[in-house]
């Protein structure tokens, strides 16, 4: 679920009837419900992701701009950033589309998803069901199909947020605030039932704080400013801090601009970096002229460095971590218990560019939540995963 870090922090897309530049925008649940049955694509740039685009010297002059009917051009590293993923809304019940987890957990109370489909074939489509009422937009949770305890069979693995995850309270409007904390458990279907697995409790601290037009390359848009932060508590008890904003339009485009670590009520009072951004991604509807970093064909190096979900997981004995190199070099490959300790460490040394996939037998460890950390360059990522015997 790492990789829905960048989902989970940036999908705050927010069409509306925006008509007048120099009045307060307001945003309300017919425009959100107004999303149903569209689509969009999203382009991102970041860590672990694409390179960034090299000269980002605008980014402070934008980001800390009064916000007050401000001007945000972007148009010079929109066209730079690579296609990520193609996304839909859908109607609930879908009858053209199997949703993972909505029969047993959000019938009854989603009033639509948000279908990701994302560039990398190695990756699962992702789910998340949303609840839209008059006065608040909240997600409750998330579901892929994936084949978990590797019968050859796609399981739904689903992670519910409790209590759901308020995303914006509406109408939206310039100078709102809210905060939102929440935690997701994850079912997974093993071979002696679901078992629920405890994920990450969540902090969201979110802003309204400023609005104006944004410029892409594909053209000028009125748009809100919103400055969101986010903590995340790991289940082994690690903490990540990330931070930015999001420049929030009507025809569904939205782009955010998003660090490692919190941003300040004002940011001028810290010496903080603009330059160097976690991510930077467009979503867009309809775009379909931007370049790509994506490679095809069957002799395609990775174009970036991606450690994989273990399969199968959960698992009762062995399991194959796969990993994505775009560059060679030194890789670890470290076992951690459900407190953190270190239990084990399945690689360290050298690899060269490409995919590899290491084995854990976890035959002399006892049963239960582990994770497991890949290093690599300077960078490193984690994911989760079950022994059960």
């Amino acid at each position: 679920m790492s990789r829905l870090i960048y989902s989970l922090l940036l999908y705050l897309v927010l069409p509306g009837s925006i008509t007048v530049l120099r009045a307060q925008p307001t945003i309300t649940a017919d425009d959100f419900r107004a999303q149903t049955d569209q689509s969009f694509q999203e382009f991102l740039a970041g860590d672990n992701v694409a390179p960034l685009p090299a000269d980002l010297s605008m980014l402070e002059s934008i980001l800390l701009s009064d916000g007050v009917n401000s001007t945000f051009d972007f148009s010079s590293i929109t066209p730079q950033l690579p296609l990520f993923s193609t996304n839909h809304y859908l109607s609930l019940p879908s009858d053209s589309v199997d949703l993972p987890g909505f029969d047993s957990h959000f019938d009854g109370q989603a009033t639509d998803s948000w279908w990701v489909e994302f560039e990398d074939d190695a990756v699962p489509d992702v789910f998340l069901y949303r609840k839209i009422t008059t006065d608040s937009l909240i997600w409750l949770g998330n579901g892929v199909w994936t084949d978990s305890n590797a019968d050859g069979v796609d399981d739904a693995v689903v992670s519910v947020f409790t209590p759901g995850k308020l995303q914006a309270s509406l109408p939206l409007e310039l100078n709102d605030a809210w905060t939102s904390d929440f935690t997701h458990i994850s079912t997974v279907n093993t071979p002696i039932g679901v078992v629920e697995v405890p994920g990450t409790q969540e902090s969201h601290d979110i802003q309204v704080d400023g609005y104006g037009t944004l410029i892409t390359h594909e053209g000028s848009y009125p748009c809100l400013r919103v400055r969101i932060n986010q903590i995340i508590i790991n289940a082994d008890g690690t903490r990540q801090e990330l931070g930015g904003w999001s420049f929030v339009t009507s025809d569904l485009v939205q782009l955010g601009v998003f660090y490692d670590g919190l941003i300040p009520e004002n940011p001028t009072d810290i010496s903080f970096n603009f330059s160097e951004p976690q991510s930077i991604s467009l979503f867009s509807a309809g775009s379909t002229d931007m370049s790509t970093a994506i490679e095809t064909g069957e002799d395609a190096l990775p174009v970036r460095f991606v450690a994989g979900l273990n399969y199968p997981n959960p698992f009762n004995r062995e399991t194959v971590i796969p990993i994505e190199l775009k560059e060679s070099g030194q890789v670890r490959v470290s076992i951690f218990n459900g407190l953190g300790q270190l239990v084990e460490t399945v690689l360290d040394g050298y690899l060269p560019a490409g995919s590899h996939a290491p084995t854990w037998n976890a035959v002399d460890h006892p049963s239960g939540m582990y994770f497991y950390r890949v290093s690599h360059n300077g960078q490193s990522q984690q994911n989760m995963m079950m022994l059960l015997k």
